[in-house]
């Protein structure tokens, strides 16, 4: 699990958060691993990547590439 905050006060991903999760998730991957959630917290909010299905399109795209 991964995560950061937003001082912004929205959680909601950027495109950069989602390249680095990407990323990320492709490190896992090469290492054995599996990237299970990436969350982002604002103040009084939280985003999840897993509770979203973002992370589920986002190994589905890296799935893609790699096959």
């Amino acid at each position: 699990i991964v995560a950061h905050n937003h001082l912004s006060g929205d959680p909601h991903p950027s495109e950069a958060d989602d390249n680095a999760t990407s990323k990320l998730n492709m490190i896992c991957a090469l290492n054995g691993a599996e990237l299970v959630d990436h969350l982002i917290f604002s103040a009084d909010k939280t985003f999840s990547y897993r509770f979203e299905d973002r992370l589920d399109r986002i190994k589905e795209r890296a799935n893609s590439v790699l096959s």
